[in-house]
């Protein structure tokens, strides 16, 4: 029909934009109408797909999952099925595509890994079932050789996930209801995020706020009964955006306790964008049994735009990770076991 020109409109939620088909052939138009929200700089910032997809892995080398980038863009992780070991590949546009290489075979090491602020290495949790009851290890892995510095031998299940402190070379997690924290000896990053003093952790799913410096923690009154999941603090440690199992994706200030969450939408696995003002996550649907569609959806962090960027019936995107420098986001796909590359414009 005839719609006013947005020039004339008062306020913009979301605008056209634009997805690749099943096929990753030409883009498609998917939505030509405007709907409302407060005037601001959406249009112009709002992610655009750039391109079709490109494969960084093959199917033959694979599967391969939970692709996660290296703080100066240069290199991707990934794990395997089942989260069993890490690999690591140049990203194309450095030095060139090369082969995976392997890191380590520990079991569950791609559960909830992350890169040092450096680059240098891999920070994960490993399992061992051996006993008949899981038992976890936190470990360093040298994200070039392999190299294997232990922060923390085998115990009885571990229910945290270790963190780096606000971007510096030391660790943190929440064991017993106290914060532990863990010397690594790598160097500093060139820019520190956030606050020692207050790392984001989920100990055995629910929120605290723990202090690298005197190891005390806090437990937020957030979603209580409830369990959380996925949490990621923002680039500048201001926010942590997580999942509440069995509801939506929420985006919380850490500093102003007193707003209350930001419910952004129905999704899983959320990352955040380089300058912290979207979030994409996986979008699922399933028959109780398998993933029946999967898409990557970037939602503003006040929850006002939300842009599909996949539409792909044939296609089960998930696990998106945003480069650095904003201009791609590596996901797997399930239907195949491949960790590809989407060009994004801003």
């Amino acid at each position: 029909g005839n719609l006013p020109a947005a020039a004339s409109l008062p306020f913009i939620r979301h605008t056209s934009f634009s997805m690749y088909s099943a096929t990753y052939g030409r883009p498609l138009l998917v939505a030509a109408c405007l709907v409302f929200v407060m005037a601001d700089s959406t249009a112009q910032t709002a992610p655009r797909v750039a391109g079709p997809p490109v494969a960084l892995t093959r199917a033959e080398d694979g599967p391969f999952t939970h692709p996660r980038w290296s703080p100066d863009g240069s290199r991707l992780a990934f794990t395997s099925v089942g989260f069993a070991g890490l690999w690591v590949v140049d990203a194309p546009g450095t030095t060139g595509a090369s082969d995976p290489r392997p890191i380590t075979d520990a079991p569950s090491a791609g559960f909830g890994y992350s890169w040092s602020p450096d680059g240098s290495s891999l920070l994960t949790r490993i399992s061992n079932d051996e006993t008949g009851r899981r038992r976890h290890a936190v470990r360093l892995f040298d994200a070039t050789n392999g190299g294997t510095t232990e922060l923390a031998p085998f115990r009885p299940s571990i229910a945290s996930l270790p963190e780096f402190a606000a971007g510096t070379p030391d660790v943190a997690l929440v064991a017993g209801g106290e914060v532990e924290t863990f010397r690594t000896g790598l160097p500093e990053a060139a820019a520190k995020t956030g606050r020692a003093d207050r790392i984001f952790l989920l100990d055995d799913g629910r929120p605290v706020l723990a202090n690298a410096f005197t190891g005390s923690t806090r437990q937020l009154d957030l979603f209580a009964g409830e369990t959380l999941i996925n949490a990621a603090t923002s680039p500048d440690g201001r926010r942590v955006v997580f999942e509440v199992v069995g509801s939506n994706v929420f985006v919380i200030d850490l500093d102003d306790e007193t707003t209350e969450p930001v419910d952004i939408g129905r999704g899983n696995r959320p990352q955040w964008s380089p300058e912290g003002e979207w979030i994409v996550y996986m979008r699922t649907d399933d028959d109780g049994e398998r993933f029946t569609s999967s898409d990557l959806v970037a939602v503003r962090i006040d929850g006002r735009a939300e842009l599909r960027l996949t539409d792909t019936p044939d296609r089960l995107e998930m696990n998106p990770s945003w480069s650095p420098d904003g201009t791609r986001l590596a996901y797997d796909d399930l239907a195949d076991g491949i960790v590809y590359l989407l060009p994004i414009s801003r």
